[in-house]
């Protein structure tokens, strides 16, 4: 009988490093190829942030969709995905010289052109355009404010709590600071004052000295 060979080739050792040594490469390369684009943008004349939402004709939130900010030539510059109350944003590397550009932002068959508004001399505010496509229907405005005044409120009641538990803390305190003061001063006007030159010793020698003229007097009888 045969023996039964394994169709699997061996395993070998220095394939393997060849392997892991390619593909370290290839990530070290890839990685020095995006660093020039994250360090430009945490300058702030390196990048523009662009906020918004997006409503369908009817007012309501067009919600985890694709949504992209496209050149007037079909290039597109970024894509991401709205949340679930419709709103995006984008962080782009543009520069000074991008300010009142034409973009177009797009998601599904919405669109809206708009402008890169800020001031290329300002080199230290944010730069942030605002665009959106759409209006929410008032039914939409009502749950967004009833979101945020219930936000606020759970964020008042926690800030009071906190408060009211440290002054229960300082009051606490003060009470067994008040506590011990008074326990001290009562120790103190308990203790008998003792005078000058007289003390246990003082008094057993009185004492022995009442007693020996009595020996005497005794004797002389």
């Amino acid at each position: 009988m045969r023996p039964v060979r394994d169709p699997r080739p061996p395993w070998d050792a220095a394939r393997m490093i060849t392997r892991m040594r390619r593909m370290s490469v290839l990530f070290i390369t890839a990685l020095a190829a995006h660093a020039p684009l994250a360090t430009a943008l945490h300058e702030v004349d390196h990048r523009v942030t662009i906020r918004g939402a997006i409503y369908q004709p009817e007012g309501t939130p067009h919600g985890h969709s694709a949504v992209s900010v496209v050149e007037p030539g079909g290039a597109v510059l970024a894509t991401t995905n709205t949340g679930r109350t419709g709103k995006f944003q984008f962080v782009l590397h543009l520069h000074d010289e991008d300010a009142g550009r034409m973009l177009i932002l797009r998601s599904g068959p919405l669109t809206r052109e708009f402008r890169l508004t800020f001031d290329p001399n300002d080199t230290r505010t944010e730069r942030i355009v605002r665009v959106s496509i759409g209006e929410p229907s008032p039914e939409v405005r009502r749950r967004a404010l009833v979101r945020t005044g219930g936000g606020i409120a759970v964020l008042a009641a926690l800030a009071a709590a906190g408060a009211l538990l440290i002054a229960r803390k300082a009051g606490r305190r003060g009470k067994g600071k008040r506590k011990r003061r008074t326990a001290g001063a009562g120790k103190k006007r308990g203790r008998p004052r003792q005078a000058a030159g007289v003390g246990p010793r003082s008094a057993a020698s009185g004492r022995a000295g009442d007693r020996r003229p009595s020996k005497s007097r005794s004797r002389r009888r």
